[in-house]
């Protein structure tokens, strides 16, 4: 039995990478779904032509993780990618979520407890996800103030006319800076670098 589900799991992997070929593993399935598309403008729900199997699972690229619908009805799969901004609601049987193009869409589960579980999956990837974002947002920050700390330094060492020196003596390493001033050279104390 266990070598049927092995099997039965790299088909449905092989499947999926013809959809996104940056998929590496399968997360979760749901066996049986239904998409159905908020219309803002009538108020009401519609059903789209898309049904089968969801499958969410981890990417290789960025973002991480997706979710497909694998469409038994036609060649149109759903495709979603899970970044920070998917906003996600459960109402079991039905998924609802809101995508960064603030389309709304209601995924309905002919096993309630695979919507429960797949929804919090989701959630806790959309936190993960947004949890790496605010670490990338703060290590690019950091770069970037580093860059400007040193975009500074040349722009005033560029003004003032400052050279540095590396010295040997003695056994020891020194750094001096000089002014150059009309070809003289006044030269502070030398700081030691170890």
């Amino acid at each position: 039995m266990a070598d049927a589900d092995t099997r039965s799991h790299s088909v449905n992997l092989g499947a999926l990478k013809r959809v996104d070929p940056y998929a590496v593993e399968i997360v979760e399935t749901g066996t049986q779904v239904a998409i159905y598309k908020f219309n803002s403008q009538s108020n009401e729900w519609e059903k789209t032509d898309v049904e089968g199997t969801l499958f969410l699972y981890a990417r290789s690229g960025d973002p991480r993780h997706g979710f497909v619908v694998m469409n038994r009805l036609s060649t149109e799969n759903l495709v979603e990618p899970i970044t920070r901004d998917l906003e996600i609601q459960l109402q079991a049987p039905f998924l609802l979520y809101k995508n960064a193009k603030l389309s709304i869409t209601g995924v309905w589960f002919y096993e309630e407890s695979e919507c429960t579980r797949i929804a919090q999956k989701l959630e806790a990837l959309v936190k993960g996800e947004t949890q790496r974002r605010r670490s990338n947002v703060a290590q690019e920050k950091s770069n970037v103030d580093i860059m400007s700390l040193l975009t500074k330094a040349g722009q005033e060492y560029e003004q003032v006319g400052l050279t540095f020196a590396h010295l040997k003596k003695n056994g020891r390493n020194y750094l001096s800076l000089f002014r150059m001033e009309s070809h003289q050279f006044q030269c502070p104390r030398p700081a030691v670098l170890m």
